[in-house]
């Protein structure tokens, strides 16, 4: 049985998040030289650029699908929004995303049209990322008035697979996080590498 939670609690969990993946994807990301930005650690490994781009296709997803569901929930009224009791898919999905020390519990099957399709990115790869940062903390600030379980999105897979609109929070939220853990392991094999600095 998956435990209610706070709105208030969730957002600003997933707000603190955020913040904190936009702002060392800033002093991280942005201030490395290109080689290391495209370093792959191994032959089937992404690059920290690649996990960027990763996280740029879902975002370009959800993030729609996050207003829409938004503008559908309208504003809550009443006391039945203060808490949000996740559905038993989206929790699963948030839990399955969710890397305790950045450490993934398990590995995940990629969608293939989400996996990077080029060898080298440019830092305006780092710069979207980050706006796309700023537009979920809007995202999150406007939830905070809305009930959660009013309204569901699809996911990638299929929009016939529906997700309360706070587990969509989760599940997007916990997947940046994630991902950027593993964008700064790969930036710290190409720092051990002799080769990026030749």
């Amino acid at each position: 049985m998956t435990k209610t939670l706070q709105r208030k609690t969730l957002i600003s969990e997933l707000a603190e998040i955020t913040r904190k993946v936009r702002d060392t994807a800033a002093i991280e990301l942005l201030t490395i030289d290109i080689k290391t930005l495209n370093f792959k650690p191994g032959p089937n490994s992404w690059s920290a650029a690649g996990c960027l781009y990763h996280l740029i296709y879902y975002a370009r997803y959800y993030h729609p699908a996050i207003k829409g569901a938004l503008e559908k929930a309208g504003k809550d009224t009443g006391r039945e929004g203060e808490t949000f009791r996740p559905g038993w898919l989206g929790h699963f999905f948030a839990r399955v995303m969710k890397a305790p020390g950045g450490i993934p519990k398990r590995k995940l099957p990629t969608v293939p049209a989400s996996a990077p399709k080029a060898d080298a990115y440019t830092h305006d790869i780092v710069r979207q990322f980050i706006d796309l940062q700023d537009e979920m903390l809007v995202l999150l600030k406007q939830a905070a008035m809305v009930n959660l379980s009013a309204s569901s999105t699809g996911t990638t897979a299929t929009e016939l697979i529906r997700i309360k609109l706070g587990d969509a929070f989760r599940v997007v939220v916990y997947h940046n996080e994630r991902h950027l853990h593993q964008a700064l392991r790969a930036v710290e094999a190409a720092r051990m590498d002799g080769r990026v600095n030749e």
